[in-house]
């Protein structure tokens, strides 16, 4: 369950910065 979470925040962060 951590991967779904930890991808999850990898894609907030590159919406970031984009």
């Amino acid at each position: 369950m951590m991967i779904f979470t930890t991808l999850g925040a990898i894609v907030v962060a590159l919406s970031i910065v984009d």
